[in-house]
């Protein structure tokens, strides 16, 4: 066995196994969450080129890094 294929072999032996998360994520469940709709919100998103996450921002009025920080902050207290 060569070494190319000898390094193919252990890279395909540790490449990481990707597990289903633990609970199914719906992001319109979240918009909705939010007290929004989850329409108005892909609508906005594509009329203005944004991210559905900049929409949301835009439309709670809430900058996108304090929206991240508090995200992350409920993902957090979830654990």
């Amino acid at each position: 066995m060569g070494l190319a294929a000898r390094l193919k072999q252990i890279e395909l032996k540790l490449r990481p196994v990707t597990t289903a998360p633990e609970r199914p994520f719906d992001i319109d469940q979240c918009i909705v969450h939010l007290g929004l709709d989850p329409a108005t919100v892909r609508e906005s998103a594509c009329r203005t080129g944004s991210s559905l996450a900049g929409a949301v921002c835009v439309m709670l009025d809430i900058e996108p890094s304090e929206f991240a920080r508090q995200l992350k902050e409920k993902v957090n207290s979830g654990r």
